[in-house]
């Protein structure tokens, strides 16, 4: 078999393993948003405050930022596709559960229970993004993730459309408990597809491994042997791993800030439910977003900065200081003009913080954990973009429900939120700014 076949060859396998993980994901992701598009609707029926709701969401963050810094080591034993399969069975047990659990409208007192629930349905979830970590870093060199990740990161955004604008329609024809069945019965049929389908290495598939430019040995992923003198050479011999950790605290608050209360700001400070004809825009314009941002970044990095992940996200933090301050602002709330311009500043917020997460726990992670210690370093840097997310949920929560979007005194507008925004962009950036040389490979460049 010659170089051109072989590679066609590996091309179409690596294709064959890593569409199926990017539909997988994205119905994973329904199985997580679903929250964010209900969370009102959950409130209004059964009593809780915006302070409550953000506890919830705040409970299953941690539980997942305290998941994926342990299951990391896990899955770099057993392997991704193992991994994928325990999150998908998983989440979709718990998401079935969730929705029969609020069939009972007549239920009393269940702030307990739903953060339980909530928080196991979050812990199967972070099985999800390592496992997938930990297959691709096998299959994709380092020069080439910046790029693939963003492709994959764009099949993963349609997960926006089958939540608010699928989810709305669900919401608007049926009710809006329906939106917790529709993704178990899509991770059980994924599931499935995953077991038949996909592969942790080429070598599984009858193929060559290869040299993923990493720092890994080739074909060394050693699932069985991963020691704590590798964990402690990965994490912690590298500054650059604290500069990741500090940025992904940042991005968390952002991101979970912004999708947490996507749906509410569009709601009580736009006017727009979701019955309203554009508020099906509104998953158009998050898919947009998150898929132009995955792709721009990582084409960015590895086109322009030699596949170093800091100066790309650098920019997308300060382009977030524009989009956040126009939130803010929401000029001509409540008209059509006002509702386009926040559907188009949410699709761009979405973009820039989409963008920035695939860069840093997708890409970066893999970078610098190896093709060995993918799953582990991706871990533990993910776990603190959910310790940040938590605590958007715990503040925002509190902030909203006491002092409302904005001050009273002026127009409509919603200042306090874009204020618990703009410092963490800020303090991204500069973080950035810290580790713009990081390289996680030096000598390949030479």
């Amino acid at each position: 078999m010659n170089l051109q076949t072989m590679a066609g060859a590996f091309n179409k396998r690596r294709s064959l393993n890593w569409i199926p993980l990017a539909l997988t994901y994205s119905c994973m992701y329904m199985g997580r948003f679903n929250f964010n598009l209900v969370k009102d609707d959950i409130g209004q029926t059964f009593y809780l405050d915006k302070a409550e709701m953000g506890l919830i969401a705040a409970c299953g963050f941690w539980t997942y930022a305290l998941s994926v810094a342990i299951n990391g080591s896990i899955i770099d034993r057993l392997g991704g596709r193992k991994g994928i399969i325990v999150a998908t069975v998983g989440s979709a047990i718990l998401n079935a559960g969730i929705g029969f659990f609020f069939l009972n409208t007549q239920v009393t007192k269940i702030l307990i229970p739903l953060t339980i629930l909530w928080s196991l349905n979050m812990y199967f979830q972070s099985w999800g993004g390592l496992s997938i970590v930990k297959i691709n870093s096998a299959w994709f060199p380092v020069k080439q993730r910046g790029i693939f990740g963003g492709i994959f990161g764009a099949v993963l955004s349609t997960s926006f459309i089958l939540t608010n604008t699928f989810g709305a329609w669900i919401i608007s024809h049926y009710s809006w408990t329906f939106i917790w069945f529709v993704p178990s019965v899509l991770m059980f049929i994924f599931s499935i597809i995953d077991y038949y389908v996909v592969r942790n290495t080429p070598s599984e598939c009858g193929l060559e491994d290869i040299d993923t430019g990493d720092g890994s040995i080739k074909g060394d992923t050693r699932l069985s042997k991963i020691t704590l003198s590798h964990f402690r050479e990965k994490l912690f011999s590298r500054p650059v791993i604290l500069m990741l950790v500090m940025a992904e605290f940042f991005t968390g608050f952002i991101r979970q800030g912004l999708l947490l209360y996507a749906t509410e700001y569009l709601n009580e400070v736009q006017s727009m439910s979701k019955s309203h004809p554009l508020f099906a825009w509104s998953g158009i314009a998050l898919f947009t977003g998150g898929a132009s941002g995955s792709l721009l970044s990582g084409w960015i990095s590895d086109k322009y900065f030699q596949s170093r992940r800091a100066p790309s996200a650098f920019i997308f933090f300060v382009a977030q200081l524009f989009i956040f301050a126009i939130l803010g602002y929401s000029p001509y709330a409540t008209s059509t003009t006002g509702q386009i311009i926040a559907i188009v500043c949410m699709g761009l917020g979405t973009m820039l913080a989409l963008g920035i997460h695939g860069l840093l726990s997708g890409a970066a992670g893999a970078d610098f954990g190896g093709t060995r210690g993918a799953a582990t370093v991706v871990g533990f840097v993910d776990s603190f973009q959910y310790f940040g997310s938590g605590f958007s949920g715990i503040v925002m929560g509190w902030v909203l429900k006491t002092y409302g979007w904005g001050p009273e005194a002026m127009p409509l507008n919603a200042w306090y939120w874009a204020a618990l925004l703009l410092p963490c962009s800020l303090f991204g950036a500069f973080a950035m700014l810290k580790m713009w040389n990081a390289d996680p490979n030096p000598s390949a460049r030479h």
